[in-house]
């Protein structure tokens, strides 16, 4: 999709259900899983927003899978009943483009486009993991089949139903798809979301797809839908209701940690729409419980929004994959991180600063990776950067790595060469002011990372006309300290150190702009660690989630984007470190990075505050457009 589209079609769609609301079309309170409303998916269908990603040929509008994944995650974010039409759009209409026939499909696409035909799913056997007791039985009869058994329903039972039902001999996945009219004799409801089929007749027509592969239509259809914003968007109206209320100071960073959640979650989900995505499933059940847990432990009953229960997720049914070739759990990474991570191989134990891996590592292409071409260095931007940073810290390499090439970076950015050797930066405390008068620099820095190793230092200052970066000799040490990890974190004495170069005022960094991409350079070294001790499902899906909000900040490096990667990646380090038989060394170095550049908590409180002040009606737009204030602009175009 354009990236205008994608911002239009939040517009288009706020004006729709702001019209729907104030005309009483849906309450919002009620949620989006109260009681069908046929009367209002009527009206989603009339403005061609069921079915959006269908050819246009059999209803729909031609449009793409994220316009889907836009609309109902507006619809979710606004309250909008979906019970009427969901399991239509994400689970039918998409088994028919599938598996249907031409005849199939263009007797009830279109009808389900204009929201006036329901549909539902009927489950049996292997398609319900932990309960295969329903089963379904399609056998062969002149002109047709006869279908006797039970089935565990999904969406409402009305209108249509596409039934999986055994059609093969024994166990196994001989399951088809059949077409039902539920207005057909012998279909009896048993309550409980369960239905009997007492000799059902059904033509030869209603076959969906080849027979006895209807379980391997299902699992990809219910792959796709588990990756819909419905699993972790549902509890969106909670954040808002915290958002809102009048709750005690210890709610912000509750509330900002379930914010940088729910933010990556949507950025996930985004760029993985229309595909299946099994960890974004696993993520959303992760994150369920989190905003009712919260809600009950900050605010009275009485403030609580009362919602409708939401459906189950979607099972997905555990089959038997073939073998296929092994292949690398990862892409094959880049020239300079594959050089990284050789260069790097067994320094993690290493005492103290490797002066030779330094030299080898500097006679290389690596730490020449920010500098300009001009200057003979690779010109990357933040993306390439962090992900060398991420290799040096999966390595776990007793080196400043990242503050050298974040030295770069900024030095870069206020138009200065960089010198040979390594580099510290600062100020890394907030708090700290420091100023260059005069054209010489007062004050101190506290917890300069690797100092005493540093051959210079890049500092952003104050200096009455705006912020400067400034190129500073070699630091001069006032006490030596280190990190958790014993890594080298020092107390230098501005007053003592020359001035080798000053960019001028308001060009490059700010002093909160260097502590926050320090903490995303932070973040990525905690990455590389995380990838190395994260065990099982759910630690590696929140490795994946921590990596995905930083990388998607390393694209649009602003303090809300920072702040979720951040909070990301501690609840990723969080589950390694809680995990038994780790490495000893790089946990401690993982659980020391976490503290620099300001605190997990401070992080989570300022995001928190930032919701506080977008409101409950904020809410949601402050997530999608990344931090910025309703109001403050209409711009979407990162999407």
């Amino acid at each position: 999709m354009r990236q205008a589209n994608a911002a239009g079609l939040r517009r288009e769609l706020r004006g729709f259900l702001a019209a729907e609301i104030a005309a009483g079309g849906f309450d919002p309170a009620a949620g989006s899983w109260a009681a069908p409303d046929p009367g209002f998916a009527a009206r989603l269908g009339a403005r061609g927003y069921i079915g959006t990603c269908w050819p246009r040929a059999l209803g729909g509008q031609g449009g793409s899978a994220a316009d889907r994944h836009i609309i109902a995650e507006e619809l979710l974010a606004h309250g909008a009943p979906l019970r009427a039409h969901w399991v239509a759009e994400w689970l039918v209409g998409p088994l028919l483009l599938a598996a249907g026939t031409p005849g199939q499909q263009a007797e009830l696409l279109p009808r389900l486009a204009t929201g006036r035909l329901s549909a539902c799913i009927g489950l049996t056997e292997a398609a319900l993991p932990g309960d295969a007791t329903l089963r379904c039985r399609a056998r062969p009869a002149p002109g047709g089949w006869r279908l006797t058994g039970r089935c565990h329903v999904i969406g409402e039972a009305g209108g249509r139903m596409l039934l999986l039902a055994r059609t093969g001999d024994g166990e196994g996945p001989g399951l088809s798809l059949f077409l039902l009219d539920l207005a057909l004799p012998g279909l009896v409801p048993q309550g409980a979301g369960r239905l009997a089929l007492e000799e059902v007749f059904l033509a030869e027509d209603r076959l969906l797809g080849p027979a006895e592969e209807g379980l391997a239509l299902w699992a990809e259809a219910a792959a796709v839908a588990r990756a819909a914003p419905d699993g972790w968007l549902r509890h969106l109206p909670l954040l808002a209701a915290l958002a809102g209320a009048d709750a005690p100071p210890e709610a912000d960073p509750v509330l900002g940690r379930l914010v940088a959640a729910c933010a990556t979650l949507h950025s996930m989900g985004l760029s993985r729409a229309g595909r299946p995505s099994r960890r974004l499933a696993t993520l959303a059940a992760l994150e369920a419980e989190a905003p009712l847990a919260a809600l009950r432990r900050l605010l009275p009953e009485e403030a609580r929004p009362r919602l409708a229960e939401p459906p189950p997720l979607i099972p997905l049914p555990a089959l038997r994959r073939p073998a296929q070739a092994v292949r690398p759990a990862m892409r094959p990474p880049g020239r300079l991180v594959a050089e990284t991570v050789r260069l790097l191989a067994g320094t993690g134990t290493a005492p103290g600063f490797d002066l030779d891996c330094w030299t080898a590592l500097e006679e290389g292409p690596v730490l020449r990776a920010a500098l300009p071409p001009e200057l003979d260095g690779e010109g990357l931007g933040l993306p390439g950067l962090l992900a060398i940073v991420e290799a040096a810290g999966a390595a776990a390499a007793p080196l400043p790595v990242a503050e050298t090439l974040l030295g770069h970076h900024a030095l870069a950015r206020a138009g200065l060469a960089p010198p040979l050797g390594p580099l510290t930066i600062g100020p890394v405390t907030e708090g700290e002011a420091p100023r260059l008068l005069g054209g010489l620099l007062t004050g101190q820095l506290r917890r300069l990372p690797w100092a005493r190793h540093a051959g210079a230092a890049v500092l952003v200052l104050e200096d009455g006309e705006g912020p400067r970066t400034i190129l500073a000799g070699r630091p001069a040490i006032g006490t030596t300290g280190t990190n958790g990890a014993g890594e080298p974190r020092d107390l230098v004495l501005l007053e003592e150190m020359p001035v080798l170069a000053a960019g001028p005022p308001g060009q490059g960094l700010t002093p909160a702009g260097l502590r926050d991409l320090g903490a995303l350079f932070r973040a990525a070294a905690m990455l590389g660690a995380i990838g190395v001790l994260a065990r099982g499902a759910a630690s590696r899906a929140l490795a994946a989630m921590a990596r995905h909000a930083v990388r998607r900040a390393a694209r649009d490096p602003g303090r809300f984007a920072i702040a979720c990667a951040r909070l990301r990646v501690a609840a990723a380090a969080e589950a390694c470190l809680a995990a038994p038989g780790r490495d000893p060394a790089l946990a401690r170095r993982l659980a020391a990075w976490g503290g620099e550049f300001g605190t997990e908590s401070a992080t989570a409180t300022w995001l928190g505050g930032e919701a506080r002040r977008a409101g409950a009606a904020g809410l949601w737009p402050l997530i999608v457009d990344r931090g910025r204030m309703p109001g403050e602009t209409e711009d979407t175009a990162h999407e």
